[in-house]
């Protein structure tokens, strides 16, 4: 893993962060947007997707026909499903269905399309499970509904605490993983929303495989992981969002903060709290074609008496699973993360049949129980878009990304933010 030593420990983290942000999500003068740059969700003339091109197989003429004559604003549902063979966060390959449902609950010129993801995975040996997220929005955007829930049973590598742990000095982790996240969220002002959740994690069954090196790592933090850990929270939510579209942004800006407290009272394993800071920005830089510049960097920070260590931030452990690529999930774990990540879009073809796009990344780890951010890790990656859906702007995510001493490929369904 390259590493990058951050030496200047007398300038603020908190600092940095803010600076990043400020240059990153501006929305000023660095890339200016005329009106006229802005896109039409309705105009699909001409544009086609990977639907159009199979559908003839299936289908008769006069239906398919019928199809490409549909303009947005006739549909109000779309589905979208992808059956793939590909890597597995955390090494070995999987066999992954994964289902998006997308529909308007509203006016679409006044509701933003809700979407459900289903993903059920197995490697047909000792991992596999199911995952449901939603984000569904009402009707006139007058709430924000958010749902994360997993069941799995998950095997994975992990390398101890901190930022400079060695690729080498992995234990395998076997456990079972139930989650429950639910948020309602009501809009208080045009594109600002408020509200309260629910978030549950159980983990069960936990045992380690490995050497004393990894619980040397864990010390004087950590005796010896628990069989079991509970953590059940609370959780408040601020978010702005003006996105046209959450699984493919033409445009917009989006920012949140959560705050979690896990209280003894809940029977927890330990008393700890969260929070989760999330920014993107997307830059649109044509108005003829697809492309946009698009920017995401979120700060997580726990603290508490004990945290379960399985709770813990961690390598692509975000809620969606999408950040880092290039590196195994699970790769490094503290108490405090913070992470960038810019990413180019563009189509391919007139039709918008076809798209690519580069991405890097960049992650740190504070050292356990300190807020000092020694090391910076990146990751590059490329990747083939083909669409899926042209009434939803679902692609098909084909990406490969590599850091140093490792690299992986993604299958998925939308972007990956």
């Amino acid at each position: 893993m390259l590493i990058l030593e951050h030496k200047n420990y007398k300038c603020s983290i908190l600092k940095l962060f803010a600076v990043c942000n400020f240059l990153l999500f501006s929305n000023g003068s660095l890339f200016a947007q005329t009106p006229s740059s802005k896109k039409s969700i309705d105009s699909l003339s001409g544009k086609r997707d990977i639907i159009d091109i199979v559908g003839p197989l299936f289908i008769s003429k006069d239906a398919a026909k019928g199809r490409s004559e549909l303009n947005i604003s006739d549909k109000k549902f779309y589905f979208s499903l992808l059956p793939s063979s590909t890597g597995m966060p955390g090494g070995g390959t999987a066999l992954i269905t994964t289902t998006n449902i997308s529909y308007y609950l509203g006016d679409k010129k006044t509701t933003k399309l809700s979407s459900i993801n289903i993903t059920p995975y197995t490697n047909f040996k000792d991992r596999y499970g199911i995952s449901f997220r939603s984000n569904i929005w009402l009707k006139n955007n007058s709430w924000n509904l958010l749902g994360d829930f997993r069941l799995l049973v998950y095997p994975q590598n992990s390398w101890g605490l901190g930022g400079s742990t060695a690729f080498g000095d992995k234990s395998l982790i076997n456990y079972n993983y139930g989650r429950f996240y639910e948020s309602a969220l009501k809009k208080i002002a045009p594109n600002v929303f408020a509200g309260i959740g629910i978030s549950y994690d159980h983990h069960s069954h936990i045992s380690v495989e490995g050497d004393s090196t990894f619980y040397n790592s864990l010390k004087p933090f950590y005796d010896s992981l628990e069989a079991t850990s509970y953590s059940t929270g609370i959780t408040f939510n601020l978010q702005y969002d003006s996105r046209d579209n959450t699984a493919n942004p033409e445009g917009g800006f989006f920012a949140s903060a959560k705050y979690r407290f896990n209280p003894v009272i809940f029977c927890n394993t330990g008393s700890w709290d969260e929070w989760f800071f999330d920014v993107r920005k997307y830059l649109p830089l044509s108005h003829k074609v697809h492309e946009v510049l698009g920017f995401w960097s979120f700060w997580w920070v726990t603290h508490g008496s004990y945290i379960p260590y399985l709770d813990l931030p961690s390598t692509m452990w975000d809620s969606y699973a999408r950040s880092g690529r290039g590196f195994m999930q699970g790769r490094y774990k503290s108490d405090k993360e913070i992470y960038l990540e810019a990413e180019y879009r563009r189509d391919l073809t007139a039709n918008g049949l076809l798209g690519f796009v580069l991405f890097a990344n960049l992650q740190s780890y504070s050292e356990f129980n300190t807020t000092e951010y020694k090391y910076w890790h990146p990751a590059v990656g490329t990747g083939l878009r083909v669409k899926f859906n042209k009434f939803s702007k679902t692609n098909i995510v084909l990406d490969y990304a590599f850091s140093k001493g490792y690299n992986t490929y993604y299958v998925n369904i939308s972007e990956a933010f």
